[in-house]
């Protein structure tokens, strides 16, 4: 019998891959929640036929439509029109690593790192890169691609709060970065 090429398949069904960078980006995350498109369109309250068009590339969403479905996937609107790359995923076994080597507080506090530190940042190898914890913190609550900065809002780089973290662009990640810098300079 002669060997043939048939297209991915996942339990029958051929695997879809969408085109564009909004479609991939809205597909990986609904993915990320373990969502259907039903539910993504329930908790954004757009149609389903909207999500499928961003998807299939055969519709453009109006911005108010855009921030519904970056709300409910807990992102910022530009992070879905920005080239993604895979999600940073973090197994149970390190889910369950990452936690013991933090002092967890209340949601509003800062949940200090207590492993292993560089510089004035933590430290910590997952699948046999070394990363920084914060961002693994982050992961295991809310979406985050590989290619996203995250800025500490309370300026503890230890601190691992999600709750402490949101995603920005890395020109504003350095912009903050600089401030902070000039204004623990004009203290001393």
């Amino acid at each position: 019998m002669p060997f043939s090429i048939r297209p991915p398949t996942a339990g029958g069904f051929r695997i879809f891959l969408p085109k564009t960078i909004l479609g991939r980006n809205i597909w990986s995350l609904r993915e990320w929640w373990n969502w259907s498109r039903p539910r993504l369109a329930l908790e954004a309250h757009v149609s389903q036929s909207l999500i499928r068009q961003i998807e299939y590339d055969k519709g453009d969403p109006k911005l108010s439509q855009l921030r519904a479905l970056a709300d409910a996937l807990k992102v910022n609107v530009g992070d879905l029109l920005k080239p993604g790359t895979s999600l940073v995923r973090i197994s149970e076994l390190d889910r369950e690593r990452i936690k013991k080597k933090v002092r967890h507080g209340k949601p509003d506090e800062c949940w200090m790192w207590v492993g292993a530190k560089r510089t004035k940042y933590g430290l910590y190898q997952l699948d046999g890169e070394r990363g920084l914890p914060h961002r693994y913190m982050y992961a295991m609550e809310k979406p985050l691609m590989e290619n996203w900065d995250l800025d500490h809002t309370c300026n503890a780089p230890l601190c691992v709060n999600p709750n402490h973290l949101r995603v920005v662009t890395r020109g504003t990640n350095l912009w903050w970065r600089d401030r902070r810098r000039d204004s623990s300079k004009r203290r001393v």
